[in-house]
């Protein structure tokens, strides 16, 4: 009976060591043969794509009105807060009457250069100053053509009186000539006397130098006449050059006024603060009229709306290589029940280059981007998230022999 008991004892060990090593053998080939779906496991929240606005002013100033408060629906343009714009007003209103000037004597100059017989203001308000200035500069101009108008006719005038004294002792001349070639005939033959003939030719050459002279004066007067045109185109010509040379000194100061009305009337526009984007008002800095705002401090966030929602998640850096864009990704909301809200499948659009630090907490991961394909139900932005990033299958065999293969590969190394 005993050696048939420990017979028995021994066929069962034996088969109970034949069911564990069958057991063995089937889970090594399950785990070598059976892939396990594989996924990076992070951590993320929920963000509008655009992102938060921080509304901010890089001049800052008093605060002269508020136009909203927390929790304000706002359209991208509408005013946030409007700040004092005394002191611009001021510096505008002393420009702009220096420019009104400047430019209502641009206007004259150039009607002046041009030889206008009107300033033409294009649109400036009329000034009364500069027109007063171009009428009397224009009379002055005239009056003095008018003078060498008449100084111009009365040279003509000399030259033409002259003329005609020259045409009489040309025919004095003529008759003489003629009476003294008689008296020589006559002489010749004893029928007159010398002292006749001697005065004839006396009187002749004096005509003679009559006429040169009346000749001569008839050329200085034509001369000045000449002369008088002359001055009066010279008279232009000098009015349009001295306002051009004018034109030319005020232009740099317009220029300059120019700009600073227009850096000015730029500082006026930013002061109403507007909204940069749709969205909801949140954190709003502001609450007292008449309140200093730093420059370039935060005045408001602008939570947007109407943008697509995206889960943004860091992940660990030695788990990067399992990452890439376009992977598909399961997310899930601890904050939310789990039975009223199924899981969420989502594709990797942005793998941000390089590692990024967290300025709050000081970790450093790359940031990844999550597009949502399906808003089963409302997320509010800042909603924690659990983010699974598939990636290829493994079997449980590589899990198990991985870490020690690692281990091993430092391991034999000095």
């Amino acid at each position: 009976m005993t050696m048939i008991a420990d017979f028995a004892s021994d066929r069962s060990i034996k088969r109970g060591i034949q069911v564990i090593l069958i057991g063995l053998l089937g889970f090594l080939v399950w785990a070598v043969s059976v892939e396990i779906d594989g996924a990076v496991i992070a951590s993320g929240h929920v963000e509008y794509s655009l992102g938060r606005q921080v509304v901010q002013h890089p001049d800052g100033g008093l605060v002269s009105k508020i136009h909203v408060h927390d929790g304000s629906e706002v359209r991208a343009g509408d005013p946030i807060v409007t700040l004092d714009g005394i002191e611009l007003i001021a510096q505008r209103n002393v420009i702009q009457a220096q420019l009104a000037t400047l430019l209502a004597q641009e206007a004259r100059l150039r009607a002046e250069a041009e030889g206008a017989v009107a300033v033409d203001f294009d649109g400036l308000p009329f000034d009364a100053e500069q027109d007063a200035i171009f009428a009397a500069g224009r009379a002055t101009r005239a009056q003095a053509r008018l003078q060498l108008a008449q100084k111009q006719a009365q040279a003509n005038a000399i030259a033409a009186g002259r003329q005609r004294q020259l045409t009489a002792v040309r025919a004095q001349i003529a008759l003489v000539q003629e009476e003294l070639a008689a008296q020589a005939a006559l002489l010749n033959v004893g029928l007159t006397q010398a002292n006749r003939v001697s005065a004839l030719q006396r009187e002749e050459a004096r005509l003679e130098a009559q006429m040169v002279e009346i000749d001569i004066a008839i050329t200085e007067a034509r001369g000045a006449a000449d002369g008088y045109v002359s001055e009066r185109l010279r008279l232009e010509v000098a009015a349009r050059g001295a306002a051009r040379t004018e034109l030319a000194t005020i232009m740099p100061r317009v220029n300059e006024l120019q700009e600073r009305l227009a850096l000015i009337e730029a500082l006026m526009d930013r002061l109403v603060v507007r909204a940069p984007i749709d969205g909801i008002v949140t954190a709003l800095q502001i609450e007292t009229i008449g309140g200093v705002i730093p420059s370039g401090a935060d005045i408001a966030s602008i939570s947007p709306m109407g943008q697509p929602r995206i889960i943004s998640v860091e992940v660990d850096p030695t788990q990067i290589d399992r990452v890439h864009s376009g992977q598909s990704v399961r997310i899930r909301f601890p904050a939310v029940d789990a039975v009223a809200t199924p899981e969420i499948s989502g594709i990797v659009r942005l793998v941000s280059p390089d590692t990024i630090t967290n300025q709050t907490t000081g970790r450093v991961a790359y940031h990844i981007e999550v597009t949502i394909d399906d808003d089963l139900f409302p997320l509010p932005s800042g909603m924690p998230a659990q983010v699974f990033l598939s990636s290829r299958p493994r079997t449980l065999a590589s899990y198990l022999v991985k870490p020690i293969a690692d281990y091993w590969a430092l391991a034999i190394r000095e």
